[in-house]
This record gives C-alpha cells, structure tokens and sequence, in this order.
C-alpha cells in the first residue's frame, strides 16, 4: 500500500506485525532519478538537521528520508524501468541518520517458518 503522508509508493509489512513497516519503498521514472534520490538521502545525513528551508526540487528526497527516518524501515526498495531494482539494509544513529547498504534482492522474499495450517481444517 501507499504510505498515508505520501512519503513512499509501497509499504509492505509482515504478515504478523502490521504496525512497523518492514520495506519502504520508492518507484522512479529513470535508473537517473534513483541516483539522485539516494545521493540527495545521504546529502540530509551531512547536513545535519531538521531542513526547514530545502528547494522545492529536494523535496520529495527530503520527504523520503524524514520517512525513513519516522518509520524506521529495515530495508529501503528502488525501483526503476529495465529491471532497475535497487535494494538497501537500513540503519538508523541515535543521531538521526540513515545509513544504507545496498544487498541482494533475495532478502525482499518472505519465508514463512513453521508448518502451513489450513484455517478450514478445524
């Protein structure tokens, strides 16, 4: 689903914790857009601060890394035309940071654990 302020095209969440959101992610227009967003989200990290008075064209990089930064998502998902899919750990510092890794998109996959139960077998 998409996140109610807008911040990201995708939310997904575990099926058994519908309350933290466990990928955010971002759809864009070209490989180039992904580019910028994610140096534009390292940018605020220098920058240090709140950012009240950002140019209307980081906006929407800043509104996806204070999201980040309100959710607290694990991983960060990109994706763009081509197969362009970029997928990144997330970490957050006491400070306010977010710090990303990119790794395989295997970790977007969800295993289920345990035995399969039928609810209609009761």
């Amino acid at each position: 689903m998409q996140s109610k302020t807008s911040a990201f095209d995708v939310m997904v969440y575990k099926p058994n914790d519908l309350m933290d959101v466990f990928i955010a992610g971002e759809i864009k227009k070209s490989s180039k857009e992904i580019d910028d967003l994610l140096r534009y989200i390292q940018k605020f990290n220098v920058m240090n601060d709140l950012h009240e008075n950002i140019p209307e064209s980081l906006k929407n990089a800043h509104r996806k890394w204070m999201g980040l930064r309100q959710c607290r998502a694990p991983l960060f998902w990109t994706l763009g035309p081509d197969c362009d899919s970029r997928l990144f750990k997330v970490s957050y510092s006491h400070e306010g940071d977010v710090m990303m890794d990119q790794v395989e998109d295997d970790m977007l996959y969800y295993k289920k654990l345990g035995p399969v139960t039928n609810l209609f077998d009761r």
